[in-house]
């Protein structure tokens, strides 16, 4: 795991308090709780630092391209928060992070706000969390990674840092040749070839009459089948 210096939000002045809160975290305020229980709220974001907050949504859009969440990595997660926040608010993370996982926050509204209200090397160590919060069960699938990558666009990192951040996590990840079914030898009319056969065969809009369940699986097989077309073309220097 990356070896992360101390990062305290608090030392930004983004510490959340009973009053109104501003910015990107208002909606999380609204839907956290049930909004007759208003004290209850507040309590319950009291102390935690907009930063982290951030942090866990970005986290919980990572955590949920598995289905189910592994267990693992939701302790992970608030581990590492426990260490660089103020601990003894641990209990307010476990609920905010459950929270997180039942909903879907704008990750561009996210990312804006650390990209706008961060240093360099607070955005840096957030890919590195990111990367160590996929590694966390084992395994860096090539949807994961992809998601990690246009986290990264989104605040500020270029490609050459990325790259940099990247070679810094060995991973074992299924290998994108494999997932499209062809040969790392395979030329781009033939990775072209097994793409669209896959997508026509796991698009889920070609599956109406599956259940719930089943078209969950198949969307998360089919971004799984776009996260290894783009890495297969990124090594063909596409």
């Amino acid at each position: 795991m990356f070896s992360y210096r101390k990062w305290l939000g608090a030392s930004l002045g983004w510490v959340i308090t009973g009053n109104p809160l501003g910015g990107a975290l208002g909606f999380m305020a609204v839907h956290l709780l049930d909004k007759k229980r208003s004290d209850v709220k507040s309590e319950v974001l009291q102390g935690l630092t907009e930063l982290e907050l951030h942090v866990i949504v970005l986290a919980s859009h990572l955590l949920k391209i598995h289905e189910p969440v592994p267990d693992v990595s939701i302790q992970f997660l608030l581990r590492f928060l426990d260490e660089h926040f103020d601990a003894q608010h641990s209990a307010k993370r476990k609920i905010v992070i459950n929270h997180c996982l039942q909903k879907l926050y704008d990750l561009q509204s996210t990312c804006d706000w650390l990209r706008l209200n961060t240093s360099m090397l607070t955005r840096e160590q957030i890919v590195h969390l990111m990367f160590d919060v996929a590694q966390s069960d084992g395994e860096l699938t090539a949807q994961e990674q992809y998601f990690i990558f246009r986290i990264a666009g989104y605040i500020n990192i270029n490609d050459v840092k990325f790259r940099q951040i990247k070679a810094q996590h060995p991973y074992i990840e299924k290998d994108c040749y494999a997932i499209l079914g062809v040969k790392p030898s395979a030329d781009i009319t033939e990775i072209r070839r097994a793409y669209r056969r896959l997508t026509l065969q796991y698009h889920p809009d070609r599956h109406k009459l599956a259940g719930e369940m089943e078209r969950r699986e198949l969307s998360q097989k089919f971004q799984e089948i776009q996260a290894a077309y783009n890495e297969a073309k990124r090594r063909l220097g596409m």
